[in-house]
């Protein structure tokens, strides 16, 4: 079975997060990650997360 890799492009993800904030300014933002992130075994870092 081949290993589940996620390619992220930071500035894209960035614009986007800005753009939310622009929109909803009094809102939080809550990031859900499920079933395992789908195969990419982030459930065990969960204990590095801040």
């Amino acid at each position: 079975m081949q290993a589940a890799t996620v390619v992220i492009n930071r500035r894209a993800l960035r614009h986007n997060l800005q753009r939310l904030r622009e929109l909803a300014p009094a809102s939080k933002l809550v990031a859900v990650v499920k079933a395992n992130a789908y195969g990419h075994g982030l459930l065990g870092d969960r204990a590095n997360a801040p």
